[in-house]
């Protein structure tokens, strides 16, 4: 909300929601723990959300080939938290994170137009602070060429990536009229959390 502490959403009776929040990750907060609230008929219920502070770390070294390698390292909780990280050429990294949680581990990496990525690993932190776990990166596939566009603002637009990949962009979306120009680049180095990571890249 604008002022900081307050929210308000409208939803329809008859389900159950997970609620959570966010905000932007050098502000140095983890996410609330994600609630469910169901709504059996109308009425205002009150939720409240309590960002966190890190207080462990899970920390190690990026491979490729059996050497350091430099990687962009993501990660998200169970309990509604993320964080990511940027492994440099000695292929350390850490992640800020919270005690007594299980957090799935990705490393993603982009040399030449090929894409490497190490499998996804699961990290269970208990009542500790500190986690050592590496993490291998292997070859998975190219990364798609960008794609420049310039279309109607007005019309609806799809924008096709050589993996197959396709951005819609509805009509109107951007500008009420005129020309507008857009520039597709695929990117790996991006955020995931619970119910929302990425499928490629």
């Amino acid at each position: 909300s604008k002022d900081g502490c307050k929210y308000s959403l409208q939803l329809p009776a008859g389900s159950t929601y997970n609620i959570r929040a966010a905000v932007a990750e050098e502000r140095g907060y983890i996410s609330p723990e994600m609630v469910a609230v169901t709504i059996t008929v109308p009425a205002t219920i009150t939720q409240d959300l309590q960002f966190r502070q890190s207080d462990a770390r899970i920390q190690g070294v990026v491979t490729l080939g059996g050497s350091a390698h430099a990687a962009f390292v993501r990660a998200w909780g169970e309990k509604g938290g993320q964080a990511t990280a940027t492994a440099g050429d000695d292929g350390s990294y850490t992640l800020s994170v919270t005690k007594n949680d299980r957090l799935r581990l990705v490393a993603v990496s982009e040399v030449g137009g090929k894409l490497y990525r190490s499998d996804p690993a699961i990290v269970s932190v208990g009542d500790t602070t500190l986690i050592t776990f590496n993490l291998t990166l292997k070859e998975v596939g190219t990364v798609p060429t960008s794609v420049p566009i310039t279309f109607d603002a007005s019309q609806m637009q799809v924008i096709s990536l050589s993996d197959g990949t396709q951005v819609t962009i509805p009509g109107g979306a951007l500008a009420v009229s005129g020309t507008v120009s857009v520039l597709a680049v695929p990117k790996s180095s991006v955020a995931a959390q619970k119910g929302a990571e990425p499928v490629s890249l």
